[in-house]
């Protein structure tokens, strides 16, 4: 009796195993049916809506790149401003301490101070080369006579 309750067991568990693996493998199937019809359904409705939604993002993005384009633009323009407001300050200053230099030198010798002070600011090269002269000239006549 034991032998055949063992053995009715032994039947009994096989065939209990052989239903799970045919309901598991049904419900593998199963499985399977569901996220192929799930990749179906959004595979053919989200291309449509992410179109739309990609078409808007990059409407969006050119506007923005367009208009950060102007902007770099309108800072150049600035940038280019500064810079030759900065260079004609500069050719200023070196233009009124050319002209304040030679204005001092001709006070120093008894020279008309005005007209060497905008010789000097008008061309401050070519006054510190006179000058230079001049004063290389009133120098050796000092020691002549002097």
């Amino acid at each position: 009796m034991s032998k055949e309750t063992d053995e009715l067991s032994v039947t009994t568990m096989n065939q209990g195993k052989a239903l799970c693996q045919a309901g598991s493998e049904t419900g593998r199937t199963m499985k399977k049916v569901f996220w192929v019809f799930l990749i179906l359904v959004l595979g053919l409705t989200l291309p449509s809506m992410a179109a739309e939604d990609y078409h808007d993002v990059v409407k969006a993005l050119d506007v923005k790149v367009s208009e950060l384009g102007d902007r770099i633009k309108d800072m150049d323009e600035k940038i280019e401003d500064v810079k030759s407001k900065a260079a004609y300050k500069d050719i200023f200053t070196i233009a009124f301490v050319g002209g304040a230099f030679c204005a001092l030198w001709a006070q120093k010798n008894k020279k008309n101070s005005w007209l060497w002070f905008f010789f000097g600011f008008f061309l401050p090269i070519v006054a510190v080369i006179v000058l230079l002269y001049k004063n290389s000239k009133i120098l050796k006549e000092e020691e002549t006579n002097g």
